[in-house]
């Protein structure tokens, strides 16, 4: 059915019904219908109305499923992906809420797959001083397993290392030492 052909029989029906308005029938609708409103759409300040209703709006666990359910399989183009990237960058989460999703995610195993696309993402990246520094603070007194240990070493066995690099490994393991140390106190 076209919008056209539904907007007529919209109309056909409200006449049919009555409106409880005219005292002509029990239909709400204050009009007899066919108007629609195709393409509408809503100027900012609605849209800063309705976003304002919304936040802190608890959801229930049937209406997150009926959201997931009639996402599922929608793409969204190169804009959208922008901004929606875009709108959820000035938003910082509250401790709070990252500790659930880290709880949430700890033993779910990611797959060979999605840790391939990460690893493809993030070659040829250079991190900055201050975010080397950052994560340096956020592992610090996080005891590293000893899978990853294992790993690391075997990854790194036979590789040549050149006397600038054995210097640079030298110092990262002084530095840490002393970290430790101050830690203890």
């Amino acid at each position: 059915m076209t919008e056209e052909e539904a907007l007529k029989l919209e109309e056909k029906i409200i006449s049919t019904i009555g409106r409880y308005d005219l005292k002509k029938g029990s239909l709400c609708n204050h009009t007899n219908g066919g108007e629609g409103h195709s393409g509408y759409i809503k100027s900012k300040e609605t849209r800063l109305k309705l976003s304002k209703a919304a936040k802190g709006r608890i959801l229930t666990e049937e209406h997150k499923q009926r959201i997931r359910i009639s996402n599922t399989g929608k793409s969204r183009t190169v804009e959208q992906k922008k901004r929606i990237s875009d709108a959820h960058k000035d938003i910082k989460q509250s401790k709070e809420t990252i500790e659930k999703r880290t709880l949430h995610l700890i033993g779910i195993p990611c797959s060979d797959d999605k840790k391939q696309k990460i690893s493809s993402a993030n070659k040829g990246k250079r991190r900055s001083e201050e975010t080397k520094r950052k994560l340096s603070i956020a592992k610090t007194g996080i005891p590293c397993p000893e899978i990853t240990k294992i790993s690391v070493s075997n990854a790194h066995k036979g590789i040549p290392r050149t006397e600038e690099t054995k210097r640079k490994i030298s110092e990262t393991l002084k530095n840490k030492n002393k970290n430790k140390i101050k830690l203890n106190k």
